[in-house]
């Protein structure tokens, strides 16, 4: 920049000493060239001193506060460039979390994981809806609030083409799967909740339970003690026409209980829940 400055101050200079011996049309054409560099030069030092600062780069906070979500979240199995595998999801209280779409369709399931789990617990099972042509987006849920994230799944999953929604839910994602079905509009087209406790760190299934009136299935082990009581309990609140509880015998828990439900959950998925015995 000084060396710039110099340059043209130098030239400046030699061009007034000289202009004397120029004929006068010449003079006053290199007069408005010397008005022209004068104003160039006024410009390039106060540019120089701080005058006129460049711009600063702009700060994008959401931006960033998405970045670090996908870099922090609990979820291995999306591999090392998460920025392409993974999308954030906002709830209306500019809570963040993440989700991993997998598959396509018009049928789409949002997949809540158990307590001590992360999104990564439900890739399997998504993996293998993909092949019957329906779409998963298991998301990562924290808190007593993380129902609410389900309900931002929802709302991607509508804008993104599903003509069809369906929640399932492992153990505490079982309570957070009904909590957010008893919420999102228009309702879901189905409900499925594993293992699910009838309370969870302040929400009540039983009163979410209580409002559902679409498709639900409802399993537990038989041998899982309060969970199974707890199965019972909300099948029982549930109004829906179109309920099922499943009570394998086993004691196996939440997404465990998939390998117990392979021959159910297909019919539940494919809009048939209508023709399955209420209690098996």
């Amino acid at each position: 920049m000084n060396k710039t400055l110099d340059t043209l101050s130098r030239y400046s200079k030699e061009a007034l000493m000289s202009d004397n011996a120029r004929p006068a049309p010449t003079r006053r054409l290199h007069m408005k060239r010397i008005i022209q560099l004068t104003a160039m030069l006024g410009a390039l030092a106060l540019s120089a001193c701080g005058g006129n600062p460049a711009p600063e780069p702009s700060f994008d906070a959401a931006a960033q506060a998405r970045t670090a979500k996908l870099a922090s979240a609990n979820a291995d199995c999306a591999g090392p460039d998460r920025e392409k595998t993974l999308i954030t999801l906002e709830t209306p209280d500019h809570e963040l979390t993440v989700g991993y779409p997998i598959g396509q369709g018009d049928t789409a399931v949002i997949l809540l994981h158990e307590a001590e789990a992360g999104l990564c617990q439900w890739v399997p099972y998504a993996q293998d809806l993909a092949t019957q042509n329906i779409r998963s987006l298991p998301i990562d849920i924290g808190d007593s609030t993380s129902w609410r994230y389900a309900v931002a799944a929802a709302t991607y999953l509508r804008n993104t083409g599903a003509k069809k929604l369906i929640i399932i839910g492992a153990s505490r994602g079982g309570t957070m799967a009904l909590q957010a079905a008893s919420q999102i509009q228009p309702p879901v087209d189905g409900v499925v909740t594993l293992s699910a406790p009838a309370t969870y760190s302040g929400v009540d299934g039983r009163a979410a339970a209580k409002t559902l009136t679409m498709p639900v299935l409802i399993a537990a082990g038989i041998r899982e003690g309060g969970f199974t009581e707890d199965a019972k309990t909300l099948y029982d609140l549930c109004p829906s026409s179109h309920k099922t509880l499943r009570l394998p015998g086993t004691s196996v828990h939440g997404v465990e209980l998939l390998f117990h439900l392979k021959e159910v959950l297909p019919i539940f998925l494919n809009s048939q829940a209508a023709t399955l015995p209420a209690v098996q």
